[in-house]
């Protein structure tokens, strides 16, 4: 089974602001499509933007709204690191067989692809990706 890192994603104040630094001085020069969207996942509302550069990577910005502010101690750190994974199936009974899922995690489908959210060692965050219909 073969794993590669899909996206990292930061919580933001204000994805615009940030967009326009990551570009300035690291050359993520690409809104990847579809743009700014909603945030559907969880139960936070926002809006989430994907940026690129040219050698591939892609980081996650999201910008909640409302009530959620984030804490100083969390300004600039990592949301969560997410793969990509051929089976989403495979890692999540591995996870389960040795009882890393304990929260009750299931795996969504929100489109073309089939995603698991999970802590992992150290409390971060994980988000694997399956994405569907690539043979």
């Amino acid at each position: 089974m073969e794993v590669k890192v899909n996206h990292i994603a930061f919580d933001v104040e204000n994805i615009d602001v940030t967009y326009e630094w990551f570009k300035k001085y690291f050359g993520f020069n690409e809104i990847l499509p579809p743009g700014k969207v909603e945030i559907k996942a969880g139960i936070r509302k926002g809006v989430r933007c994907c940026i690129g550069n040219k050698a591939g990577d892609v980081l996650e910005l999201n910008q909640y709204e409302g009530e959620y502010t984030i804490p100083d101690n969390k300004k600039g750190a990592i949301n969560h690191l997410s793969f990509t994974v051929d089976d989403v199936e495979y890692y999540y009974k591995k996870l389960l067989e040795n009882n890393l899922l304990t929260r009750g995690e299931k795996i969504y489908k929100p489109g073309p692809v089939k995603i698991l959210y999970f802590t992992g060692i150290n409390g971060v965050e994980l988000e694997l990706i399956e994405i569907l219909g690539r043979d």
